[in-house]
């Protein structure tokens, strides 16, 4: 849509490699610009994406957010374990494990802002001039999984 487009025209970088006009494969944060001069910002209802040099109205509302991470992650369960090779075959002894529910918001924005959570842009134009978008990704930090989650209860 005209999001994409927004970002690709503004953003995005050609790769003699591959034949594409445009491209943005792009990691954001809060902390800090990326290279091609983009972060993250919390506010209070909204995560909103900001250019170093661009003034830009994209954002995701909270209120969405929520309901598509409460949709997608209403519980998991979450394993650590060592793990060897023996013989050229890996093997893995759970030490502890966690039912996860409840995906905090709350902790949800702090982790952003953090840069615990950060978001991946995937996408590019198609010869024909179209977009192809592989999809916004908000991206954990394994070892912060677990504060996601309000209910937690040890398996192992």
């Amino acid at each position: 849509g005209d999001r994409d487009r927004t970002l690709l025209d503004g953003f995005g970088y050609s790769k003699r490699d591959n034949g594409r006009s445009k491209e943005l494969h792009s990691t954001l944060s809060c902390k800090r610009y990326n290279n091609q001069g983009l972060k993250l910002k919390v506010e209070k209802d909204k995560v909103r994406v900001v250019g170093k040099s661009k003034r830009l109205n994209i954002y995701w509302d909270m209120e969405d957010l929520k309901r598509k991470f409460e949709a997608k992650l209403p519980a998991l369960v979450y394993a650590l374990a060592d793990c060897k090779e023996i013989k050229g075959v890996e093997h893995f002894h759970f030490n502890e494990a966690y039912f996860l529910e409840g995906f905090d918001f709350e902790h949800f924005k702090n982790m952003v802002k953090k840069d615990y959570i950060v978001v991946d842009f995937r996408m590019y134009y198609r010869p024909d001039g179209s977009v192809r978008n592989h999809g916004t990704g908000f991206r954990v930090k394994i070892k912060q999984l677990y504060n996601c989650f309000d209910t937690k209860v040890g398996l192992i």
